[in-house]
Order: C-alpha cells, then sequence, then structure tokens
C-alpha cells in the first residue's frame, strides 16, 4: 500500500502532522521527567545533593553518569531545550525503526519508514516517552545498533554498555551477548560501561559513592502506585490494592459509608491501572 503513491503520501502526511503535533507539544509544555533531568544536570556539580533533594516531588534514580549528560543541556533555556530534546527523541525513534525493519530483513524505502514510524509513534510507550521526555527512546536506538552489529557479525556492546550507565535496565543485553557466546562484545560492554560510570565519579564522587553503595537496589524511591508503571512490583501492588477495594466496600458499607465510597472508587479505577 505505502509503494503506491497515494500511499506514500498518506504515510508522509501523517508523520509530518505527527512531528508538527510534537513541535506543538514541545512550546506548550514541559514535560517532567525532563525537566527532572534537567534538574539533575544543575544539582550532580553540587554535592550529595543529587540524591538528597527530590525535583518536582520525585527522587533522580538515575546514575551520576545519567545527570552529568545533562550539565550541558541544564546551561540552556529550557524553550531551547525542550523541543530539540523532542525532535531528537524522534529521530531516535526513526532510526530504531530503520534498524528493526533491516533486522526483520524487510524491503525498506523511505515510505516504508515513513509508515512504520507513523504508526510507532502513536503507541501507548512511544508516545508517553514523548509526553514525559524520557530517555528511553535513546536507549533503544543504541541498543538497536548493538544487536544490528551482532547481526552482521561486526565488534559490539559499546552502544549497550553507555545505555547501561544512563539507566540499569539495558545491562540485561550484556548478559544476552554472553548467552550467546559473543564473550569479547560483552566484554567491551562491560568496558564502556565502567568507563561511563568512572566518568560519573569524576564529576561527582560523594553522589557516585552514595549511589552505588545504597540507592542503586532502593525501589522505594520509585512510585509503584503510578498508573503507567508497568513494572512487576507495580503490578503486584495494583493487585492488592484491587482486592483491597473489593473487599472494603462491603465490609463498611454499613459502619463506616465514607470509607467504603472511597474505596469503591479505588476499585473502578484500579483495573485500568493494571
Amino acid at each position: 500500500m505505502v509503494e503506491t503513491r497515494r500511499g506514500r503520501t498518506l504515510a508522509y502526511a501523517v508523520v509530518l502532522l505527527e512531528v508538527a503535533v510534537v513541535i506543538g507539544f514541545a512550546i506548550a509544555y514541559r514535560p517532567l521527567d525532563l525537566n527532572i533531568y534537567l534538574w539533575g544536570g544543575r544539582a550532580v556539580r553540587e554535592a550529595s545533593r543529587l540524591y538528597l533533594v527530590q525535583a518536582h516531588a520525585n527522587w533522580f534514580t538515575y546514575p551520576p553518569f545519567a545527570a552529568a549528560l545533562f550539565v550541558p543541556l541544564a546551561a540552556l533555556p529550557a524553550a531551547v531545550v525542550v523541543p530539540a530534546w523532542e525532535l531528537a527523541t524522534v529521530a531516535a525513534f526513526t532510526w530504531a525503526c530503520v534498524l528493526s525493519l533491516r533486522l526483520a530483513d524487510s524491503r525498506m524505502s523511505k515510505a516504508t519508514v515513513a509508515a512504520v514510524v507513523g504508526a510507532g509513534l502513536l503507541l501507548e510507550p512511544v508516545y508517553h516517552t514523548l509526553f514525559l521526555g524520557q530517555v528511553n527512546v535513546f536507549l533503544l536506538a543504541l541498543v538497536l545498533t548493538d544487536i544490528w552489529r551482532v547481526a552482521r557479525g561486526k565488534r559490539a556492546g559499546l552502544g549497550i554498555g553507555v545505555a547501561a550507565a544512563i539507566k540499569l535496565t539495558p545491562a540485561i543485553f550484556i548478559v544476552l551477548l554472553l548467552l550467546t557466546r559473543r564473550t569479547k562484545d560483552a566484554l567491551i560492554g562491560v568496558g564502556s560501561f565502567a568507563a561511563c560510570t568512572a566518568i560519573g565519579y569524576l564529576v561527582n564522587p560523594s553522589a557516585s559513592r552514595q549511589y552505588w553503595t545504597r540507592l542503586f537496589y532502593d525501589t522505594s524511591r520509585v512510585r509503584v502506585t503510578y498508573i503507567s508503571n508497568q513494572s512487576l512490583d507495580a503490578v503486584a501492588f495494583l493487585a492488592a490494592m484491587a482486592c483491597y477495594a473489593w473487599r472494603t466496600p462491603r465490609l463498611y458499607a454499613g459502619t463506616h459509608p465514607d470509607l467504603a465510597h472511597r474505596a469503591a472508587a479505588t476499585h473502578a479505577r484500579t483495573p485500568v491501572a493494571i
């Protein structure tokens, strides 16, 4: 369909419209997570403040290296940073789509890429990342670049290591490299992770010691009650809340009608979160 003239026109038009929406959103709104990243870029230069003070009622939960990356951006006006960040996110997502098509050995034209990007930007994980100004799509692009290099028989691991130093979860791909007997690539990943972590230590030794000795495993600093938190902890917590909310109206309907009413409202919302 996208190879027809009408299909190509539609694919390009959808992407252009979505980019225009992203730009308008970036001008009118200040994404929460991006604000926290920028705050981290300012706080990482101030002793241990990075992990001792909340930003916008949330803790900074990333390694010090991630905060160090935002030092240059934190010095720029938000009116410049936010649109640039959102457009860079779209560009990184486009690159991730190109790599995915290559890995799938799919016929790839500009119109095909446009169609995939246009459809992908409508998916909840992608538009939610744009809404919050998160770093996830950049990590996706780094990891997929290494996976693409592995598929071509080339050395890999650098991007995975950098991604893991920004946000710990991509480190699972180092394990994948080991399981697939790409030992040298896994060592490159470990090396790049260690180098980036060392940079974070040089920027703020105190915050680095605090993070790596006490905080990186502290899950209490991440809100499990947030409706878009899809971790196993959050699902288990919300399921427990659903059970509690289901029982409470029946237990207290006669003696505590206000409590029963609030629990019933929670019961109505909780399955949506799950």
